[in-house]
């Protein structure tokens, strides 16, 4: 596995920087690298779904003040996170929330399966705002959000 970085440029905008394999010097991040704080805010985008769910017990569990997000139904269980509303073709809201929780590492686990606006664009969006407030993004999707389908990034990134 190889990460990448989507970060701010002064004159042209956003730009993505190889880390390198996880472990190496090469992804150690940046001076906002938070990695070493032994208690990093968690914050779950898609944490009322089925993965979500279970990333917010693993970070509970390890001790990790968590918030999490959910698009149309807070779940009957809300004690384990924080919990603020999303939608991800909702950028002021987002940065909104990026604000208020100050995460140090950022969990895409949303899905909004044949919605090319929240599954393809929203986490671009979420990379933008994850650079902009110093948080580490992880993002987790599969081809089960379009089982069959070709799908060109260029869609996404010319608009």
């Amino acid at each position: 596995m190889t990460a990448f970085a989507v970060e701010p440029r002064r004159a042209t905008g956003w730009t993505v920087r190889h880390l390198g394999r996880p472990g190496s010097r090469a992804s150690a991040g940046t001076d906002r690298d938070r990695s070493t704080v032994p208690h990093m805010t968690a914050l779950i985008i898609g944490g009322s779904g089925f993965l979500g769910a279970e990333l917010i017990r693993q970070a509970r569990a390890a001790g990790h003040p968590t918030a999490a997000t959910y698009h149309a139904t807070k779940p009957g269980d809300a004690s384990q996170a924080v919990w603020y509303p999303l939608d991800l073709r909702d950028a002021e809201r987002l940065d909104a929330v990026m604000a208020e929780v100050s995460p140090h590492l950022v969990v895409n686990a949303s899905s909004d399966k044949a919605d090319w606006t929240v599954t393809v664009e929203g986490p671009v969006r979420l990379a933008m705002a994850a650079a902009e407030h110093g948080s580490r993004l992880v993002h987790v999707s599969s081809d089960a959000v379009f089982p069959g389908v070709v799908w060109g990034f260029a869609r996404c990134l010319c608009r």
